[in-house]
């Protein structure tokens, strides 16, 4: 590990035995050997319109114990800080995945990824305005090839802060997977609100609406600080909606539940 302004980099080995069984936690994958290296640069031209860039290179490798590849993600990523605050990012990868038995991805639509070798593409860009103004907005376009077909994903929304007290943000997510089993639409449709009273009492509320499940959820939290390091949350999340049933008809709950959260900082 090294790190200064202008480039750094960054190195690691991790080993996990098949028959690891960890006391606390849970492992997503066991029985690899995984090593990660990332080397960035950081030209500062303080020109017109660019003010600074992080570039990244960085490219993962995995095996299993006997040492037979499973993975392998290398990466090119280029975060553009524009002159005016913004952020400007692209990114491309190539990535091979293996498959040693089939991978039910949708077995509710007969979806199953077939057991393989899988080299694929990756290109993306995002925007973001700068965080400094009232009214913000950001975007973000992927594009990938998806074991035997692509991926799409594209979003956006915008944002409105006309003061310290309050904020709102909507947002809009689509993805667009294609295969030859199938294709899989999903649009995610996303409402923030954020209210400050004062310096001590805050309320949160998030909606959000996903097309593929069917479901609207909601979650409001209420946070009051009664004293420094001491608070008191309550929180509400609601959830609703079936696959093949209309938000017009009245959708029923699906969950519904309260939590109350009370702590104390002790000083001794």
């Amino acid at each position: 590990d090294f790190t200064k302004d202008h480039w750094g980099w960054f190195a690691s080995h991790m080993f996990i035995d098949k028959d690891f069984n960890p006391p606390v936690g849970f492992v997503l994958r066991p029985d690899i050997r995984r090593t990660f290296a990332t080397f960035r640069v950081s030209p500062q031209p303080n020109g017109r319109f660019l003010r600074r860039s992080n570039i990244f290179q960085t490219f993962s490798h995995i095996t299993n114990a006997e040492g037979r590849l499973q993975d392998w993600d290398y990466r090119l990523t280029v975060f553009n800080q524009l002159s005016n605050g913004d952020n400007l990012n692209f990114s491309y990868g190539r990535i091979f995945e293996r498959l040693d038995q089939p991978f039910p991805f949708r077995p509710d639509r007969g979806i199953e990824i077939p057991a393989d070798d899988y080299r694929n593409h990756l290109l993306s860009a995002d925007f973001q305005s700068s965080a400094k103004r009232k009214l913000i907005g950001f975007t973000n376009v992927l594009w990938r090839e998806f074991f035997e077909g692509d991926l799409f994903n594209w979003g956006g929304g915008f944002g409105y802060s006309p003061n310290a007290h309050f904020s709102f943000q909507v947002n809009y997510d689509r993805n667009e997977i294609d295969l030859p089993q199938g294709a899989l639409n999903t649009n995610l449709f996303g409402l923030r609100f954020n209210l400050a009273l004062n310096t001590n009492t805050f309320l949160n509320t998030l909606v959000q609406y996903n097309s593929e499940t069917n479901e609207l959820s909601t979650n409001l939290r209420f946070n009051f600080i009664h004293s420094p390091g001491s608070d008191l949350f309550i929180v509400y999340n609601d959830s609703r909606g079936r696959p093949g049933e209309k938000i017009g008809d009245g959708l029923p709950s699906r969950n519904r539940e309260f939590t109350l959260k009370f702590t104390r900082l002790l000083k001794i």
